[in-house]
């Protein structure tokens, strides 16, 4: 979410910081870290880090925090709050919650205290963490709003009648399926005689109708018919056959897909650039003036965090001091065999004192033996000693220069952890960055197919125009003018659905004509979240149509061959689709690594085991990386029928 902050003499980033730490030290999170400097610290315990910026400048005060969480089975989870407070200008604040594995994000704790805490608003709209109440008395200003061209977000609404069903009951009934929608959207449920009061002012093509949702996006203009189409809705029959979780995401999903697409609130590139410089330049301190920690504190078998070691006062890192972990810490697996010490000895005396001097007590020896043993350990130790001095590249062994290595190590141990949070953030870049590259590359792709279907559709309405033309003139000249130049009755026109949970209720007109829909509906119902201009519902209503007329055209004997051909050379009068958009079958290189996918239910009396795999298949539209599909099967020769087996999102491919 990103959402202006209505001025109230508090300070924003105060306010901001002041939830966010909240947040942190309750359960399950616990952590009280810093928020006073810029760094980062780190919980190695619970694997997150946390970074922490401030910003001052002419043009005003920026903070941003960002939680780094790493599960074992979620991926890694981040979190990230920028707050801007210019000088010219209202606050802001951006939110963002994103996981690694694309897994559906709830909306945070964090966002509902900061909704709560601080006046955000979206254009001239208030945002609060419930919805609002619309009645005749406060209905215009909810116009003012919902037609409001500044506002970004979408706009849920509910309507409500006075027939059957409780209004309270239904507005907290509303205030449950909206909870995945706060901060990415405003909610509004209008009491009965609201409802009548607004759908006068919009008209029927922008009106709510009693018991559904509608979603308004922004720049909404009642004036103009047309853009109603844009604004779709749940139908009083989805909100009761679904489960609430399931209204529930299917919310959230819509608001955090417009809010993935919609520019951030003015100013946010600016700040954004700005902390990310100064984010590198923590990142390279970090890891360049890591202080080397005091020998006088360290202090033996004592470890500490490395979080935030470049901040002043941070404590330093201490380790054993050892000689093991000192000999581990410089590489040295064991401790090496010493030489014999030969000076001042025969070397049969020599060979007999090193030998027998590891096993043998001293105490227990006469004096001149026990002086040997004496002497044979010293030069054991001498030589273990040596061996320390060589690989750690001491000069001596003193408790002095044993303490240094020790805070040398713990100077290492600093720089290795903020290598590694540099690290992380490089990949995290990285991602963003492969992200960015196919989202890129699936807009021009869906740019250059919306560029075909235009070319496509220009010229199948030129030529029709050119044959009404033809054909009124000929009426004409037969003198038929009621037919050339009357009123076209209203059942010659196709009525499309209004979206796909509409067409899941309609299709079952098709049944008769002989195409069965046997696919998964949950498929079908998510595409509502993308086709916001239901380009993609009526490109599937003209496939269905399409389909019917195939079968009605091999009934009649006018058609003898498979759907390709009948689509190549249909029949007049008979409905077809544009060769661009339909595709006869998959390669072969798909059909080996994913055939899989492309095998749905069918009836029994088309295939004994209940599957089969379809090929053939309509594109519906190009839509960024959904560019949905719907997959049939002709089964005109076994059972006079076509199965659609699927409508849902592009399937994998070699081009995926």
């Amino acid at each position: 979410m990103s959402l202006a902050v209505e001025p109230d003499g508090r300070d924003v980033i105060d306010e901001a910081v002041a939830q966010v730490a909240s947040w942190l030290r309750h359960r399950p999170k616990a952590w009280d870290p810093r928020f006073d400097g810029n760094g980062f610290q780190t919980d190695r315990e619970n694997s997150r880090d946390l970074l922490t910026l401030h910003h001052e400048s002419k043009t005003g005060r920026e903070f941003r925090f960002r939680l780094t969480e790493e599960t074992r089975t979620q991926g890694v989870w981040r979190t990230q709050l920028t707050v801007s407070v210019p000088r010219a200008g209202d606050p802001w604040l951006a939110l963002q919650v994103a996981n690694s594995h694309g897994r559906w994000a709830a909306v945070p704790r964090l966002a509902t205290n900061l909704l709560d805490t601080l006046r955000t608003r979206d254009g001239l709209s208030s945002v609060t963490s419930k919805p609002l109440i619309v009645s005749p008395g406060n209905a215009e200003d909810f116009l003012e709003r919902l037609t409001d061209p500044e506002r970004r977000g979408l706009y849920f609404v509910a309507g409500s009648d006075k027939a059957g069903i409780d209004f309270r009951a239904f507005a907290a009934q509303v205030g449950r399926w909206v909870t995945q929608v706060r901060g990415l959207g405003q909610m509004a449920v209008l009491t009965p005689e609201a409802t009548a009061y607004v759908a006068e002012a919009l008209g029927p093509s922008h009106s709510i109708a009693p018991w559904t949702i509608r979603t308004f996006h922004g720049d909404v203009d009642p004036a103009v018919r047309s853009d109603g189409f844009r604004h779709k809705w749940l139908t009083t029959d989805r909100l009761v056959r679904e489960r609430d979780d399931v209204i529930q995401q299917l919310l959230g999903r819509i608001a955090r897909r417009h809010a993935s697409l919609t520019p951030r609130i003015e100013g946010y590139a600016a700040v954004d650039r700005v902390l990310r410089r100064l984010e590198d330049q923590t990142l390279v301190e970090s890891i360049t003036s890591v202080p080397l920690a005091d020998p006088a504190h360290v202090k033996p078998h004592q470890t500490t965090s490395t979080a935030d070691a470049g901040a002043a006062g941070a404590e330093p890192i201490v380790t054993p001091d050892t000689v093991e972990y000192l000999l581990e810490q410089a590489g040295a697996t064991s401790v090496p065999e010493p030489p014999i010490d030969v000076r001042d000895r025969s070397d049969e005396d020599s060979r007999a004192v090193v030998d027998r001097a590891p096993e043998t007590d001293p105490t227990d020896l006469a004096p001149r033996e026990r002086q040997a043993a004496l002497q044979a350990q010293l030069a054991q130790a001498r030589a273990v000693l040596d061996v320390v001095r060589t690989s750690l590249g001491l000069d001596d062994l003193t408790p002095e220069s044993l303490t240094a290595l020790a805070a040398r190590a713990a100077h290492v141990d600093a720089v290795q952890a903020n290598v590694s949070v540099f690290q992380s953030q490089l990949a995290e870049r990285d991602s963003r960055e492969s992200e960015l590259e196919a989202r890129v590359s699936a807009l021009q792709a869906a740019y250059d197919n919306t560029q075909l279907d235009a070319r496509v559709a220009g010229d199948a309405a030129s030529q029709l125009r050119d044959e009404n033309a033809y054909l009124k003139r000929r009426l004409a000249e037969l003198k038929d003018f009621e037919a050339a130049y009357g009123a076209i009755p209203n059942e010659a026109y196709t009525v499309y659905p209004d979206s796909f949970a509409d067409l899941l209720e309609r299709c079952g007109e098709f049944e008769q004509a002989g195409v069965l829909f046997t696919g998964n509906e949950n498929e079908v119902l998510v595409l509502d979240e993308h086709d916001t201009l239901g380009n993609a519902v009526h490109a599937a209503w003209d496939g269905y149509l399409a389909l019917a007329d195939y079968l009605r055209a091999r009934s009649s004997g006018l058609c003898s061959t498979g759907v390709r051909e009948y689509f190549r050379e249909t029949p007049n009068g008979y409905r077809s689709m544009p060769t661009n958009k339909f595709g006869g079958k998959e390669t072969k290189a798909t059909m080996e690594r994913w055939g899989d996918l492309r095998e749905f239910p069918v009836p029994i009396e088309a295939d004994a085991s209940g599957h089969a795999v379809m090929e053939a298949h309509f594109k519906l539209a190009p839509i960024g990386m959904v560019s949905p599909r719907m997959y049939f099967l002709d089964c005109y020769a076994t059972t006079g029928k076509v199965y659609v087996g699927y409508i849902g999102a592009h399937l994998t491919n070699t081009m995926s």
